[in-house]
């Protein structure tokens, strides 16, 4: 078993980014599909309804992404996702914000916006909660 156990989604681009990170920073950790078979242990750990949920060994339970990221940085110096220079750190913060509040809209639209990909959208979260294929 690995120290760290990260709860996501694969519809859940907040859960990718997360996972996406750790893997950057090459930290082992287990990742565990927020379905209706894990979702006691989700529950027991979780304080909002949603995921990503980031479980390790020496800190809080953690659901916000950017926080996530902030707390494995410090933990996980090497390799460095922050850039030496200021302002550079500075606007790849403010890159972050602005993907995290904004670009995720355009993501949404087109996940939900037209009907073929509403349907195929729904399905697929919904196989994903209940951990089988719908008809």
């Amino acid at each position: 078993m690995t120290a760290y156990r990260l709860f996501g989604a694969e519809t859940s681009p907040y859960s990718l980014k997360v996972r996406s990170f750790l893997r950057y920073k090459g930290v082992d950790f287990e990742w565990v599909g927020r379905s209706k078979a894990t979702e006691d242990e989700f529950q027991a750990q979780a304080k909002i309804p949603t995921v990503p949920l980031l479980l390790s060994p020496n800190r809080p339970a953690n659901q916000d992404s950017t926080s996530i990221i902030t707390t494995l940085e410090a933990d996980h110096a090497e390799p460095s996702a922050v850039p030496d220079d200021e302002a550079c750190a500075t606007l790849a913060l403010l890159l972050e914000d602005y993907a995290d509040e904004w670009l995720n809209k355009l993501m949404f639209f087109n996940r939900w916006g037209q009907k073929p990909d509403r349907e195929l959208a729904g399905d697929r979260t919904m196989e994903q909660l209940l951990g089988e294929e719908l008809p």
